[in-house]
């Protein structure tokens, strides 16, 4: 059985370039490509280029059928999460996790966000050392032949390290509550502000749970929102990385059962509003965006039979900055909550931007 991502390696190389480590020979999204660091210069087109968060650099998805390789028949057998190596390598990820402690630092933020002491070690929340060799040597000891094959386990100067020095490593957790990757939040405002650890690319984010016995589910953004979400009112939350991270959110809502209603609550820059009116051209573009994710993921939760709504609070722009932003900031501050069905959704839409409903075919 194929793995969800098939890296290159000795025995199989990849088919682009002949590289036998960061290169993956397997995609599940794409099975009949493979994912290339380093293709010939003939098959760096724009319309192959991707971009790697983890790597931070541009690979390429190149067809089988470029290159003279055989295709991975389509029927091919799959049952693993898109894109999760944590299959692989969960011994060194939890080898790993057990060696890290909280900052000062990141301990500090998280209970400015609202979390108790009790809640933050509950949740397993580690910050990454700006000097990890205490915790890389033993580590290297113990997997050294795979280092390179690991996602997060690096070399640095020809010296092996693991990313996101001084960041926050935030678990993400299945439908189980049992962790199934790593997020890393990056301090200072260093954009990206949030990359994947335990993760290859951006093809296919994985879904973070918050399972509980309620019969309410919320959706939203960010694995920090939703634990925090989880932990004032004890709901099933799910949540993606962003708007255009559903690849895998049917496959997990299959998972779910006992649920009756279900709300979705993205980030408030993709409202259209009196407050989305006085924003920014750039603001503009990306609460478009936002609003799409948002409809897409409404469509995605109208196949169940629960009863769907968009949660839309008041908020207010100072200096381009929308406050309260997230459900968790709504929360701290509770001004007026607003539930929309899809219908109520749609029309407002309609009302306050007739080009975004007109290319989500409602216009």
């Amino acid at each position: 059985m194929l793995a969800a991502n098939q890296r290159a390696s000795r025995t199989n190389p990849c088919p682009a370039c002949g590289g036998t480590d960061k290169c993956l020979t397997y995609l599940s999204d794409l099975p009949n490509a493979c994912f290339c660091c380093n293709p010939p210069e003939h098959l760096k087109t724009s319309h192959n280029e991707r971009f790697s968060q983890q790597f931070g650099r541009a690979f390429w998805i190149i067809s089988y059928n470029q290159v003279g390789g055989e295709p991975i028949p389509a029927d091919t057998p799959n049952t693993t999460p898109p894109n999760s190596c944590w299959d692989g390598y969960q011994k060194a990820y939890r080898d790993l996790h057990a060696r890290l402690h909280l900052s000062p630092f990141w301990k500090e933020h998280l209970l400015k966000r609202g979390f108790t002491a009790e809640e933050i070690e509950k949740r397993g929340y580690r910050s990454i050392p700006y000097s990890p060799t205490d915790i890389v040597e033993p580590l290297y000891l113990l997997y050294k032949q795979e280092w390179q094959r690991i996602p997060g386990f690096v070399f640095s100067s020809s010296s092996p390290t693991i990313l996101g020095e001084g960041c926050l490593l935030i678990p993400i957790r299945d439908i189980n509550g049992e962790i199934r990757a790593f997020q890393l939040r990056n301090r200072d405002g260093k954009n990206p502000k949030y990359r994947w650890f335990s993760h290859d690319s951006l093809l296919s984010t994985p879904i973070h749970h918050n399972p509980s016995s309620s019969t309410d589910l919320f959706l939203t953004e960010g694995p920090l929102k939703a634990d925090y979400l989880s932990y004032k009112i004890g709901a099933r939350i799910l949540s993606y990385q962003g708007v255009n991270s559903l690849a895998c959110l049917p496959l997990e809502l299959e998972k779910i059962k006992g649920v009756t209603r279900a709300f979705i609550a993205n980030d408030a820059d993709g409202w259209y509003d009196t407050a989305r009116r006085l924003a920014t051209a750039k603001a503009h573009m990306t609460a478009s965006s936002v609003s799409a994710g948002t409809w897409r993921t409404l469509q995605i939760l109208q196949r169940t039979d629960w009863l769907v709504r968009v949660l839309k609070w008041e908020v207010s722009i100072t200096d381009g900055i929308v406050r309260p932003k997230g459900i968790d900031d709504w929360l701290r501050g509770k001004t007026t909550l607003l539930s929309l069905s899809p219908i109520e959704y749609q029309n407002l839409i309609k009302q306050e931007d007739p080009a975004l409903a007109y290319t989500l075919g409602f216009g």
